[in-house]
């Protein structure tokens, strides 16, 4: 058998093509200079055309300034700079002075935090795809970044920006196809936008109605939040083009007052709303709270995401849409019969659900799958699905059992690593554990686990 691999292995179009398939569609990080020199002879096995045509990127993770400042040694050392040939992706995890003229060519993606005293100078690199740019205040503006973008390049095709305040008139560019980006309309003219375009992540905020009433003349806008409005929200106050809304501390909002084409809210307050009088081709739906029991025909049948925060009645079977693939009901702690989720679910959060699971209550092809505080370890066979890929139930601290074989588990979140939880891992070969104790009798020889993180 391993004289059969190894003459495989030698074969080098099998070889590379084996690597570009585990490797494919995935981000590999390098988190330091330092793992960066370490393991360059490894990284460079990636061609530019492995890494395009398997859609493979390889970011370089930049932590603090003297790390900065060995990557800009690197760039200007004609001996050193190819170490940097195969990274298409740099992530700055802190506020660093930056000269864009001294990024690496080739770099597709940048990604870096921002304050009010950050000085940016250069141009963007011409072969820069994303840029990415962040913000720990609730709003900044940044001179330097304003010089910045009044000159992107041609290549740039998505742009994500914090809530910005732009000090001079920006012109994007044509081919830009992607913006995530919030603005208050005040700012709104200092950001040009191309004509006919329309961002579905350009969000922009108001304050008041007279603010509102100013969206009903900017068709572009698709995604609105309107904060602290006090007053009652009427039919004829919200624009029919917005597609996406947000309400932050409003006042009242009257039944049919939402655009027929809403495809998704969410309301951050307890704010009262009839959910049988949403638009019916709603897929995403996130409120803070409902009083009142759902029943069939309540929701809209389009639904594909709901979070209500606070929600504390009864699940009945057909309440909730057949095509529902996300739900979130942090605080709800009820007897969950069958039937009563769909079959649809492949993301379930019950943080604060104790109640004990009965079989095939649980949808079949559910991925993930939160019980946080779930602490009953005794489970009859069926409680669980064996197709997840991500489960939390942390105040388990017993052993699990008849719990099924977890094949495809990726993290695993429990109060103790026994053996019982070692039977239902046994075939995972890469998994990440947290956990608050290891059985000290617990025992993985005989298992597939190759890697555990911890």
């Amino acid at each position: 058998m391993d004289r059969v691999f190894y003459s495989i292995w030698k074969n080098k179009y099998i070889r590379n093509y084996i690597k570009n398939k585990v490797c494919q569609d995935l981000v590999i990080e390098i988190k330091s200079i330092k793992e960066l020199q370490d393991d360059h002879r490894l990284i460079s096995l990636f061609t530019e055309q492995d890494k395009r045509d398997n859609n493979i990127y390889i970011r370089l993770i930049i932590n603090d300034e003297e790390e900065y400042d060995q990557y800009i040694k690197i760039s200007s050392d004609n001996n050193q700079c190819q170490q940097l040939v195969v990274v298409d992706d740099i992530c700055l995890k802190t506020d660093i002075d930056l000269n864009f003229n001294m990024f690496h060519q080739g770099i597709k993606r940048i990604e870096m935090f921002i304050y009010l005293e950050t000085k940016i100078t250069g141009r963007l690199p011409q072969s820069l795809t994303e840029l990415v740019v962040k913000s720990q205040y609730v709003e900044i503006y940044n001179q330097s970044l304003d010089n910045v973008l009044m000159n992107i390049p041609a290549s740039l095709r998505k742009l994500t920006l914090p809530l910005y305040k732009f000090t001079k008139r920006v012109e994007l560019p044509s081919t830009l196809e992607c913006l995530n980006y919030t603005t208050r309309i005040s700012d709104i003219n200092n950001l040009v936008m191309p004509p006919n375009k329309v961002y579905e992540g350009y969000q922009v905020v108001v304050n008041s109605l007279d603010q509102l009433q100013l969206v009903h003349n900017l068709p572009w806008v698709h995604k609105l939040q309107i904060r602290q409005v006090r007053t009652t929200l009427k039919h004829d106050h919200i624009p029919s083009h917005i597609k996406h809304l947000s309400l932050d501390e409003n006042g009242f909002v009257e039944d049919d007052s939402f655009p027929q084409g809403l495809l998704s809210l969410t309301i951050a307050v307890d704010i009262p709303i009839n959910i049988s009088s949403l638009p019916r081709c709603l897929t995403h739906l996130d409120i803070n709270s409902y009083g009142y029991q759902l029943k069939k025909g309540m929701l809209p049948p389009t639904l594909k995401k709901l979070q209500i925060y606070h929600y504390f009645e009864p699940l009945v079977a057909g309440a909730l849409p057949d095509g529902l693939t996300s739900l979130s009901l942090p605080r709800f702690n009820q007897e969950l019969d069958v039937k009563a989720l769909p079959s649809s679910l492949t993301e379930l959060d019950l943080d604060y659900f104790t109640k004990e699971l009965k079989p095939f209550a649980l949808p079949p092809h559910l991925k993930s799958l939160n019980l946080n505080k779930y602490s009953v370890s005794y489970t009859e066979p069926n409680c669980l699905p064996n197709t997840l890929t991500s489960l939390k139930i942390f105040q388990i601290s017993g052993p699990i059992e008849y719990a099924p074989q977890m094949n495809h588990l990726t993290y695993l979140s429990i109060g103790i690593l026994n053996q019982s939880v070692v039977r239902m891992i046994e075939n995972c070969n890469n998994i990440t554990l947290d956990i608050k104790s290891i059985d000290p009798n617990v025992n993985l020889q005989d298992t597939h686990i190759h890697l555990i993180n911890l």
